[in-house]
């Protein structure tokens, strides 16, 4: 997490900002992408649309609204597959159209670079910032032409009309948010919340090793979220992990008296 970042104000009235005036949703979306716990300073970073609608309290519907609004005006790509979210315009912003000789932040940049999952968003972070933060290009594709055509510059960026995607849908399906993979690779389909979804013995142990507690009132709060807000996802066990991680029921943490013997925290009401 990063504990600064730079937003302009300008975003609210440069070419950007206008266009997404009239959408609430893309203009909550595109402040939240720049400002969210999980951004970094290049602005390629892992998001599943699941912390996207928890964080801002949009439903599913609204949420896919709103980043379909954003990659629509060049505000930045999603990867579906590998859930790989890229801010067209943000590490221009945060670090610098250029870096200085010297600069240790290109050290940093060289190394998220090599932690992208998705080769699509990688290959477009390169064609956007290779010359200007002297990063190594990927050998010739068949994706570098479209690549090209899509990330041409133009005047702008976070706060006005980002460099990139005159047609973001173009570039390839794994791209949008509601398009297919790029390449037809195999993966879990993703689901609402199974019938009946409760505490897995994987999440009970999981939960033991990490010391989280109070499993049954955490299940009832992502239990009752996941169902208001239509989330989906292909590993519900791993989602559920997730909101324990982040505390979605807002449990308080409990006294070193709740502690047990062998590590773990005992259920409320259970007897000692």
């Amino acid at each position: 997490m990063r504990d600064f970042g730079k937003v302009s104000p300008m975003f609210w009235t440069g070419k950007t900002g206008k266009e997404l005036r009239g959408h609430p949703e893309a203009q909550i979306v595109a402040m939240y992408l720049m400002t969210c716990p999980h951004s970094n300073m290049i602005g390629v970073y892992h998001l599943p649309k699941l912390y996207l609608c928890h964080e801002t309290g949009l439903p599913l519907e609204g949420a896919n609204k709103g980043l379909e609004k954003c990659i629509a005006v060049g505000f930045c790509l999603y990867d579906e597959d590998t859930e790989t979210m890229f801010v067209i315009e943000m590490a221009a912003h945060q670090i610098g159209e250029t870096l200085k000789p010297g600069d240790r932040r290109g050290d940093g940049i060289r190394r998220q670079v090599t932690t992208i999952a998705s080769p699509s968003i990688s290959a477009a972070f390169l064609e956007r910032y290779a010359d200007a933060y002297e990063l190594a290009k990927p050998p010739s594709s068949p994706l570098e032409a479209p690549l090209q055509g899509a990330l041409q510059s133009s005047e702008g960026g976070l706060e006005g009309a980002p460099k990139g995607l005159a047609s973001p849908l173009s570039l390839s399906p794994s791209l949008s948010p509601s398009l297919g993979a790029e390449t037809k690779r195999s993966k879990t389909r993703k689901t609402r919340i199974p019938d009946g979804f409760g505490i897995s013995d994987r999440v009970r142990r999981w939960a033991a090793e990490k010391g989280h507690g109070q499993l049954e009132q955490r299940l009832e709060h992502f239990i009752g979220a996941a169902k208001a807000r239509g989330y989906e996802y292909a590993d519900w066990d791993e989602a559920f992990m997730g909101a324990i991680r982040d505390n979605w029921a807002k449990l308080a943490a409990p006294s070193a008296s709740s502690y047990v013997p062998g590590g773990g925290r005992p259920e409320l009401g259970s007897k000692r």
